[in-house]
C-alpha cells in the first residue's frame, strides 16, 4: 500500500466540503429552496488528499483528470465510455507503478450514478495506475457528500480492478475486486460507501 494514500478523516473532509457544490455551475445543497440537481460530473484527485473538482460537462472533467491531455473528451459520459478509442486514449496516459509520473494524470475509475454508465460521473484521478499484483494500490476510505450511496455502475482503467464496499473503512458487504461493470447488483446498488482498488 502507498504511503501517500489519504486518510478516511481526509477523504471525507475534502468530499464533504466539496461534493457536489464546488463549481461555479454548481447546484446549491438539498433544502435551500432551490432546484436541487447535483453537479453532473465530479474529479477526485486522490494524491491531493482526496481534492474533489465538479463541473457541468464531462468534458471539462476529463480535462481536469487529464491535466488537459484530453481536452476533447464528448459532453456526454455514456457515449465515451462505451467508446473504445476514448478508452484507448485515457488507457494510455497511465503510469505504471515505480516510474515517475508525467504530466499527465491517470484515470483509474469513473463511476456513474445509474446503470448501464449513465447519470453523473464522478472520476477518479491518481498519480499512477495498477500493476498485476494483489497488492492495495489505492483507497478511498470514506465517499462522502452527495455520492454517498448513490454508485450504480463504473468503468475502470489503467489496468485496475475495484472493491465497492457497503460502508466507510472497507466494512460491510462488498463487490468483490471487478473490472468494469454496467450494473454493481442489486446487493450493492447505491450503497458505496468505500472503495479500494488493486
Amino acid at each position: 500500500m502507498r504511503a501517500f494514500l489519504p486518510t478516511a478523516a481526509t477523504i471525507a473532509a475534502a468530499a464533504s466540503a466539496f461534493l457536489p457544490w464546488t463549481a461555479a455551475s454548481a447546484a446549491p445543497p438539498p433544502g435551500s429552496g432551490a432546484a436541487s440537481s447535483p453537479v453532473r460530473h465530479c474529479v477526485v484527485h486522490l494524491t491531493e488528499s482526496g481534492r474533489v473538482s465538479c463541473y457541468a460537462t464531462f468534458t471539462e472533467a476529463i480535462n481536469d483528470a487529464t491535466n488537459g491531455t484530453i481536452a476533447d473528451a464528448p459532453e456526454n459520459a455514456r457515449s465515451a465510455v462505451v467508446d473504445k478509442g476514448f478508452n484507448v486514449r485515457l488507457n494510455a496516459l497511465a503510469t505504471p507503478k515505480g516510474r515517475a509520473a508525467g504530466i499527465a494524470s491517470t484515470v483509474i475509475e469513473i463511476s456513474f450514478e445509474h446503470k448501464d454508465f449513465q447519470g453523473t460521473s464522478l472520476t477518479w484521478e491518481a498519480s499512477s495506475g495498477c500493476n498485476d499484483s494483489n497488492d492495495v494500490e489505492w483507497q478511498a476510505a470514506s465517499v462522502s457528500g452527495w455520492w454517498n450511496d448513490q454508485i450504480s455502475s463504473f468503468r475502470t482503467y489503467a489496468k485496475c480492478q475495484s472493491d465497492h464496499w457497503e460502508d466507510i473503512n472497507f466494512q460491510g458487504i462488498s463487490t468483490g475486486y471487478r473490472n468494469t461493470t454496467s450494473y454493481i447488483g442489486n446487493a450493492m446498488n447505491d450503497r458505496t460507501s468505500s472503495i479500494k482498488w488493486i
